[in-house]
């Protein structure tokens, strides 16, 4: 399990980078293994984890403007393509 977290933890981070709207909502990506964090470059998250929970997509916000993802360490690589494509859209909807 931890060498498959190390895979998609890395995969996961290198797509949230490349979001469209990365360069102007995202400030750092950072983590270890699937325990992933966001911060974004607004004042409060509140509105993409609303708009994320909303598309069935569980995540939290761990300081007033940084995300923390933290999927099954069992999760294959099509749920969490997934699971991504559902925070770029919650994402872009702020």
């Amino acid at each position: 399990l931890p060498a498959h977290a190390a895979k998609l933890g890395e995969a996961a981070a290198r797509r949230i980078r490349s979001f469209k709207n990365a360069a102007t909502r995202i400030r750092e990506v950072r983590g270890r293994g699937l325990m992933i964090g966001i911060e974004l470059a607004i004042p409060d998250a509140t509105p993409v984890v609303q708009a994320a929970l909303a598309a069935g997509l569980v995540i939290n916000a761990t300081q007033k403007n940084v995300l923390r993802l933290s999927p099954a360490l069992t999760i294959t690589e099509q749920s969490l393509a997934a699971g991504l494509d559902l925070l770029e859209r919650a994402i872009d909807a702020i």
